[in-house]
């Protein structure tokens, strides 16, 4: 007879009994016993999940389909016939790397012989640094004095003579004399010389601050033309044409690929030594003989009568008789202008940077935009400079906290913005609600930003008074001061 179980016994026999079936000394009655008939019960109890809607037929057909997108996707790339290349880094030092520099006389400034200095980047280079040591620290570059004020330039790319005649002009009543409305003759006359007299003294309040002029590429048309024509008259009166200027710098940046002439800036162009000044300086042995292209590009300059009243026939979108063919043909012809006149360099310039390379171009814009406070001048112009969006640079400018000097009434977007401004500060005013533009400023834009000048009524002094208090309270002579004295800790 067996003894009977103690209780630790017993509870030993009762938990050896696991789910795998496994370790069971004595299995307890109804427990199945091995891993199959365990296997099978579990999954009785288990939840099922939901069977795929889709049939197999279904699933055969969208992988097909996919299969075939991207066979037909690869088959359009292939026809692109795109390739991409391998290039070698540049390993030598920016210091390893030879600038080259000259100097170039341009005969299209009033009398001729006025001059400029330029240098020339090698392709290889990417850092802005040896073009600023060039422009300020080097004793055999141009050892600049850091600017108070940088004025950069924005405007139409038709040459000023020919806003007059733009359709988007439409607030001619402010160009009215005293005695009434003025002939059509009369009024372009009156636009042309009053932009000039503004213009000078504009030039005269920027150099009475130690500003420079930043004009962006250099091209010629636009504001550009303006500015060459105050700095002309201003330098008349306070100086002469010919020669170099030591009392103004205005410059631009560039690519030496998309300009006019490039052969014989290389040709006359002499190595800079690259590890710095030699005992003596080598002399240029020749200069460029920049030549006179204003009649060729703005022939309406010319003493020709139906030149002059060249009135850009097709871009009045009242005009019924010109229908749609002649406002593309004149759109075009306008483009194409526009290109080839940005080829040419300004005749005002008095240095010009040449980089090949966009990293170039891109670091040393950064850099300036660090040297100086900004200021901008802005006329006639592209409604896109005024809108939001990557092309609207008058309204980053303004969000940025750059004064924007506005030449109002001059057509464009100038005045549209004009307008604007005039309207949110004074929304009463019968006068500024008179012509419907379709534009408002946005919200997130401060007018305070915009000095509003009125090339149609105020006077020479009144303009250069106004600039002259907006420039001096905005100068950053310190921002300049710093900008040089960390710029030689860091790079000599």
């Amino acid at each position: 007879m067996a003894e009977p179980m103690d209780e630790a016994d017993e509870a030993a026999t009762f938990v050896t009994i696991m789910p795998d079936g496994g370790g069971a000394t004595d299995p307890m009655p109804g427990v199945p016993d091995g891993g199959t008939e365990l296997d099978a019960l579990l999954e009785e109890v288990t939840p099922k999940q939901p069977k795929p809607k889709y049939s197999k037929a279904l699933s055969s057909v969208g992988g097909q389909t996919q299969k075939m997108v991207q066979e037909r996707a690869q088959e359009q790339i292939n026809e692109m016939q795109l390739s991409c290349s391998a290039s070698g880094i540049n390993q030598r030092s920016a210091k390893e790397l030879q600038l080259l520099r000259g100097e170039v006389e341009f005969s299209g400034l009033g009398t001729g012989g006025h001059r400029a200095h330029y240098v020339i980047a090698p392709p290889e280079m990417e850092s802005a640094n040896e073009l600023l040591r060039w422009m300020f620290v080097r004793q055999d570059g141009w050892r600049l004095k850091p600017p108070n004020l940088l004025l950069s330039c924005y405007g139409g790319r038709d040459h000023y003579v020919n806003w007059a005649n733009s359709p988007t002009l439409r607030n001619r009543e402010a160009w009215a004399t005293a005695t009434g409305a003025i002939e059509d003759w009369q009024f372009r006359q009156k636009f042309t010389s009053r932009l000039s007299e503004i213009s000078s003294g504009v030039c005269q309040a920027v150099s009475e601050c130690g500003g420079w002029f930043d004009l962006g590429t250099g091209p010629r048309g636009g504001l550009n033309e303006v500015l060459m024509d105050g700095l002309k008259v201003y330098w008349s009166a306070f100086g002469c044409l010919a020669g170099h200027k030591t009392d103004n710098v205005v410059f631009c940046v560039r690519f030496l690929q998309d300009t006019e002439f490039k052969d014989s800036f290389l040709q006359c162009a002499q190595a800079v030594p690259a590890s710095g000044p030699v005992d003596k300086k080598e002399e240029l042995k020749e200069r460029v003989m920049y030549p006179s292209v204003n009649s060729q590009l703005f022939p309406e300059l010319g003493s020709d009568p139906k030149a002059n009243d060249q009135d850009l026939r097709g871009l009045d979108p009242d005009e019924e008789d010109a229908g749609k063919s002649a406002k593309s043909v004149a759109d075009l012809e306008l483009e194409v202008r526009a290109q080839i006149t940005r080829r040419f360099l300004c005749n005002a310039l008095t240095h010009i940077i040449f980089v090949q390379s966009q990293q170039t171009l891109d670091r040393l814009r950064i850099k300036l935009r660090s040297l100086a406070t900004r200021a901008s001048i802005f006329a006639n112009g592209n409604e896109a400079l005024i809108q939001p969006g990557v092309d609207g640079k008058i309204l980053m400018e303004a969000v940025t906290g750059v004064p924007i000097v506005c030449l109002h009434n001059t057509g464009g977007a100038a005045e549209m913005l004009g307008a604007a401004v005039l309207r949110r500060r004074q929304p009463q005013h019968a006068e500024h609600s008179k012509f419907m533009y379709g534009y408002e400023l946005p919200e997130n834009v401060p007018d305070d930003q915009f000095l509003i000048l009125n090339p149609a009524k105020d006077s020479v002094e009144k303009v250069i008074n106004k600039l002259t208090l907006v420039l001096s309270t905005v100068q950053g002579s310190n921002s300049s001061r710093h900008f040089l004295s960390s710029f030689s800790a860091n790079q000599l």
